[in-house]
Protein backbone atom coordinates (compact mmCIF):
# COMPACT_ATOMS: atom_id res chain seq x y z
CA UNK A 1 0.00 0.00 0.00
CA UNK A 2 1.32 3.39 -1.01
CA UNK A 3 0.64 6.63 0.81
CA UNK A 4 0.32 9.75 -1.29
CA UNK A 5 -0.55 13.37 -0.57
CA UNK A 6 -4.08 14.55 -1.17
CA UNK A 7 -3.12 16.86 -4.07
CA UNK A 8 -1.34 14.02 -5.88
CA UNK A 9 -4.33 11.73 -5.33
CA UNK A 10 -6.64 14.33 -6.88
CA UNK A 11 -4.31 14.91 -9.85
CA UNK A 12 -3.73 11.23 -10.54
CA UNK A 13 -7.10 9.66 -9.83
CA UNK A 14 -9.72 12.40 -9.97
CA UNK A 15 -8.45 14.48 -12.87
CA UNK A 16 -11.62 13.95 -14.92
CA UNK A 17 -13.85 15.12 -12.06
CA UNK A 18 -11.61 17.07 -9.67
CA UNK A 19 -12.73 17.80 -6.14
CA UNK A 20 -11.22 20.03 -3.48
CA UNK A 21 -8.55 18.87 -1.05
CA UNK A 22 -11.02 19.45 1.78
CA UNK A 23 -13.49 17.05 0.17
CA UNK A 24 -10.85 14.30 0.08
CA UNK A 25 -9.91 15.05 3.70
CA UNK A 26 -13.59 14.80 4.65
CA UNK A 27 -13.78 11.41 2.91
CA UNK A 28 -10.79 10.24 4.96
CA UNK A 29 -12.34 11.53 8.19
CA UNK A 30 -15.66 9.82 7.46
CA UNK A 31 -14.02 6.54 6.50
CA UNK A 32 -15.12 6.68 2.85
CA UNK A 33 -11.47 6.73 1.79
CA UNK A 34 -8.46 5.13 3.43
CA UNK A 35 -5.99 7.67 4.75
CA UNK A 36 -4.55 9.44 7.77
CA UNK A 37 -2.89 12.61 8.95
CA UNK A 38 0.82 12.17 9.63
CA UNK A 39 2.99 15.03 10.82
CA UNK A 40 0.38 17.57 9.80
CA UNK A 41 0.07 16.17 6.27
CA UNK A 42 -2.97 14.28 5.05
CA UNK A 43 -2.11 11.11 3.12
CA UNK A 44 -4.35 8.84 1.08
CA UNK A 45 -3.64 5.12 1.38
CA UNK A 46 -3.71 3.66 -2.12
CA UNK A 47 -3.86 -0.09 -2.65
CA UNK A 48 -1.40 -1.41 -5.17
CA UNK A 49 -4.29 -3.19 -6.90
CA UNK A 50 -6.00 0.17 -7.59
CA UNK A 51 -9.09 -0.89 -5.62
CA UNK A 52 -9.23 2.20 -3.42
CA UNK A 53 -8.47 4.63 -6.25
CA UNK A 54 -11.88 4.51 -7.82
CA UNK A 55 -14.19 7.42 -7.31
CA UNK A 56 -17.70 7.74 -8.63
CA UNK A 57 -18.85 11.32 -8.89
CA UNK A 58 -22.35 12.24 -7.70
CA UNK A 59 -23.24 12.85 -11.36
CA UNK A 60 -22.11 9.34 -12.28
CA UNK A 61 -24.04 7.82 -9.36
CA UNK A 62 -27.23 9.57 -10.48
CA UNK A 63 -26.78 8.45 -14.07
CA UNK A 64 -26.08 4.87 -13.01
CA UNK A 65 -29.18 4.80 -10.80
CA UNK A 66 -31.37 6.38 -13.49
CA UNK A 67 -30.19 3.79 -16.00
CA UNK A 68 -31.16 1.01 -13.59
CA UNK A 69 -27.68 -0.34 -12.93
CA UNK A 70 -26.65 -1.21 -9.40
Amino acid sequence: MRKIRVAKYINEYLADDPVSSQTVINWIKSGELKGAKRGGIWLVHVDDLNESMTYESPKDVCLRLLMGAN
